[in-house]
């Protein structure tokens, strides 16, 4: 089973196909600086990404599509991890998505195409 931390794997898909396109990137790019934020969500790399990018309006959208099966919310006291598992809902649903349009330097840009989406039950405690 591999795992993926959405996040942190997301932005370093994004830096790679960016990166890939060019013959050089900058050092920056490789974000070693880079620390982990909650909430973070595991999931099965058993979906897709894709990155579709246009020369004329120096754009493109990257897009994922995964199955999420596991929810960090940040450490406890003790170091270590507040988790709480993602289950299929009542309709048998458990995705998630990303469509992200990014400048020719990898950055976010504002559009209406933007968005993240995750469906699936999550309980915290007692309460789902």
């Amino acid at each position: 089973m591999q795992r993926m931390h959405s996040l942190g794997l997301k932005a370093a898909l994004i830096v790679f196909l960016l990166a890939s396109l060019t013959s050089s990137s900058p050092a920056a790019l490789l974000r070693p600086n880079d620390t982990r934020e909650y909430p973070d969500i595991t999931a099965f790399a058993n979906g897709y990404q894709t990155y579709t990018y246009n020369p004329t309006t120096q754009t493109g959208v990257f897009q994922l599509s995964n199955v999420p099966f596991l929810l960090t919310r940040g450490l406890k006291a003790d170091g270590t991890f507040n988790e709480s598992s993602v289950t299929p809902t009542s309709a048998n649903i458990q995705s998630e998505s990303i469509t992200a349009v990014l400048d020719s330097k990898g950055n976010l840009v504002a559009s209406p195409l933007n968005s993240f989406q995750i469906y699936g039950t999550v309980v915290i405690g007692d309460k789902p």
